[in-house]
């Protein structure tokens, strides 16, 4: 099936370095003043539906930035995992709007 095939292909980028499983937006609407590598999940992707225009979004994205370790990848990702957060559907959301 498609989202399968789209499934693995993310986490193949992943295992070939071009992807961070917790990192910066895969969307087309990705800030690219702020530079760091594109993530399965991240911080903004995960607080999309707390976003009140693009000023939220880059106020996560440099929360993110400031506030790096890896505990708060840890903390992403168990957030994304046991919420209801789709990379695939947010990628298809962001990239139709």
């Amino acid at each position: 099936s498609h989202i399968w095939k789209n499934t693995f292909l993310l986490f193949w980028n992943v295992l070939i370095g071009k992807l961070q499983i917790v990192g910066a937006p895969l969307s087309q609407k990705r800030n690219k003043k702020l530079s760091y590598k594109a993530g399965i999940t991240g911080l903004r992707q995960i607080n999309e539906d707390r976003l009140s225009d693009d000023d939220d979004a880059r106020n996560y994205e440099l929360y993110y930035l400031q506030h790096y370790s890896i505990w708060m990848d840890f903390d992403i990702l168990m957030k994304s995992i046991l919420s209801d957060f789709s990379p695939l559907r947010y990628i298809e959301e962001q990239n139709k709007a």
